[in-house]
């Protein structure tokens, strides 16, 4: 019994030694200067929202110039909801390492589309679904959809989704899933070169390689219709009588319409 009893008081006795010395450790640590802030940013191949110098500088000010600061001053709670309020930035990972160095790692929002409404109202869709702001200075290179619709104007520094109840009528879903289907295709994603909805809300896509009209109608069988359309195009890029056509239409289902320009 007496046996039992030491062998409990043993490890209930290096417990509490375990947590003094954890206690007193991270002390130690919160107490430790902050010795350098390593900021990266992984971006898209058309990225340049979140300039380097910009950002590192930006994140100096939210943390009231944090080097040689204690590490305890640091809150990183409070850092990533700022960053994370940047209309640029999808994703952020930060943190300190024993030796007092701040990691902050910032995903940059890659663009899919630009929008312009009927208002000439401008903003970009992103490649999962978020509507943001322009830049100042920066333009992304990026296919444009405009025409005959409106959304709800972003308010200043803001995101939105375009799924939302907010712009179910805006048509900036149908966008969406229109130009993620061209860019999830390499020949399709290069030979459109904008997206037009017209007033009876059906999508014109503008090819780069001619000045043929290419009449998609709604989203509906979207799939089937962009792989008739690449077949059709790449089948008739040599020929010559590809240009004679106004408006190729694929519509209606299974079906390809071609209606030849008038000749005067």
């Amino acid at each position: 019994m007496v046996k039992k009893i030491l062998t409990i008081s043993t490890w209930v006795v290096s417990f509490l030694a375990l947590v003094a010395l954890f206690a007193f450790a991270r002390m130690e640590y919160l107490q430790s200067p902050v010795k350098s802030l390593r900021l990266v940013i992984d971006r898209p191949a058309n990225g340049g929202f979140l300039e380097y110098k910009k950002t590192y500088s930006l994140i100096m000010k939210m943390t009231d110039s944090i080097l040689g600061q204690p590490v305890g001053k640091l809150s990183p709670y409070v850092l990533k909801s700022k960053l994370s309020s940047n209309p640029y930035v999808s994703h952020v990972e930060l943190f300190t390492t024993m030796d007092g160095d701040l990691n902050v790692f910032l995903t940059e929002r890659e663009a899919l589309v630009r929008v312009f409404d009927s208002t000439n109202q401008s903003a970009y869709i992103d490649t999962k679904g978020v509507l943001f702001p322009l830049h100042p200075d920066y333009s992304a290179r990026v296919m444009v959809a405009s025409g005959c619709f409106a959304f709800p104007e972003l308010m200043p520094g803001a995101t939105a989704r375009v799924a939302s109840k907010l712009y179910a009528s805006s048509k900036l879903n149908d966008i969406y899933t229109l130009a993620g289907s061209l860019a999830k295709d390499e020949f399709l994603k290069v030979f459109v070169a904008q997206v037009y909805l017209d007033s009876l809300g059906e999508f014109e896509l503008t090819p780069r390689l001619s000045n043929t009209n290419i009449v998609i109608g709604n989203t509906d069988d979207l799939d089937s219709k962009l792989s008739d359309m690449k077949v059709f195009f790449l089948n008739k890029a040599v020929k010559p009588e590809l240009y004679d056509y106004k408006i190729i239409s694929l519509k209606y289902k299974n079906q390809i319409v071609c209606i030849k320009r008038q000749v005067i």
